[in-house]
């Protein structure tokens, strides 16, 4: 696979101005060269640029932008924003391609993701034509599991995680699984996580003392540190517990957990519409 910008002469390419006013008009009208074609482009980059007055969107065609409502508060943003997003400065080699881009990261990408013959990212459902076809990049891989596969929600609280049965023993050893000596298995029993069982690594526990309780990073360290084996008979396993339980000196206020409090609505809300009743 050849990965060198192409800036070849040999196909014709419209421009996306209908009518275009650098052409008196003109609806769409031909470049005979990728060179001209960025000419040409760069042309309008500069017109758009000189009639910028106030702070407005992006007036080129298709600008994704524009849906974003984004709003170019000076003629340099405005300038850095067309050259970046629609001066097409790297073509696609292949003949039946033709793809612009503006930087040669993204030009890179491409010829790795649409034309590379390398496929090392396979599909680990067995009977999946992706599983020997695979992809070149891990994100389409993902993204195809989630389309075209039935995926099981992660059973522990906090998690959220869905994924293709075969996947479901990896993802427990990364996220929920003592992997070494070293590491640590973390149950909450703060506020609304009381009865939950989630088996937070330690980054995802400070996740989620951070964002689930609204802790700052002294209390979420002091916690951490602070914490008590569950168990004997189970070494890695450790529970997070108050640091100023019984503290008549300080707050002691902890925030109920936000997901198991929005989960417990969920719930409820589900059961008063299939017609359950309050006693």
């Amino acid at each position: 696979m050849c990965t060198t910008p192409y800036r070849g002469d040999s196909m014709s390419l419209k421009c996306l101005w209908s009518p275009c006013p650098l052409q008196a008009g003109t609806a769409s009208p031909i470049c005979t060269s990728h060179s001209e074609l960025t000419r040409h482009q760069e042309a309008h980059a500069l017109q758009l640029c000189e009639q910028w007055a106030v702070p407005s969107q992006c007036h080129w065609p298709y600008c994704s932008s524009i849906k974003k409502c984004r709003i170019f508060s000076t003629r340099r943003d405005m300038q850095k924003h067309i050259h970046r997003a629609h001066i097409k400065r790297y073509w696609c080699s292949q003949r039946t391609c033709n793809l612009g881009f503006s930087a040669p990261s993204d030009f890179n990408r491409h010829a790795y993701t649409a034309h590379s013959e390398e496929r090392n990212y396979l599909c680990s459902v067995e009977d999946c034509n992706r599983s020997f076809n695979g992809f070149s990049r891990v994100d389409k891989l993902n993204e195809h599991k989630r389309r075209d596969h039935e995926n099981v929600l992660c059973p522990f609280d906090h998690c959220g995680m869905s994924m293709v049965e075969i996947d479901w023993e990896k993802h427990v050893n990364r996220f929920h699984f003592a992997n070494s000596n070293y590491d640590k298995v973390y149950e909450c029993s703060l506020p609304g996580c009381e009865s939950t069982d989630s088996k937070f690594t330690y980054v995802h526990a400070q996740k989620h003392l951070e964002k689930g309780h609204g802790l700052n990073w002294s209390r979420v360290n002091n916690i951490l540190h602070s914490s008590k084996r569950i168990d004997e008979t189970e070494p890695h396993s450790f529970m997070l517990q108050n640091d100023r339980a019984g503290r008549s000196d300080v707050s002691t206020d902890c925030k109920p957990c936000v997901t198991c409090a929005k989960k417990h609505s969920t719930v409820e809300s589900q059961g008063l519409t299939s017609g359950e009743t309050e006693e």
